[in-house]
């Protein structure tokens, strides 16, 4: 999947959908390897994704995961008030913070504490 992606963003650099799918099949690749290059690759591939479309929701859940996979637990949840139609996903980051990291302090949530 990883070369499927990576050829189409050869082909179309400012395609912002093909990027952030390539940032998240470059966490799953990190994720299983347990290669922090893939991290790194997965971050400029999202980045790439948010310069071409800046508030794009599959880029800025993938650097949701990202940060939780570096446990910046704030940076996680910072896109959570620009979608509030879409707080299930979220629910999916905290529930998995919570599973590979234990529980998340309130103070590691700035706009969620009370």
């Amino acid at each position: 999947m990883i070369t499927r992606l990576q050829e189409r963003v050869a082909k179309l650099p400012a395609d912002a959908g093909a990027l952030a799918a390539l940032g998240s099949a470059y966490l799953a690749k990190g994720r299983e390897t347990a290669d922090a290059i893939y991290y790194a690759k997965a971050d400029a591939a999202l980045q790439a994704a948010l310069q071409q479309s800046p508030g794009a929701f599959e880029a800025l859940t993938g650097m949701g995961q990202l940060a939780l996979t570096r446990h910046q637990f704030a940076e996680a949840f910072n896109a959570l008030p620009q979608f509030p139609n879409r707080r299930h996903r979220y629910a999916a980051l905290a529930k998995n913070a919570t599973r590979r990291h234990g529980p998340v302090k309130p103070s590691e949530l700035p706009h969620l504490a009370p």
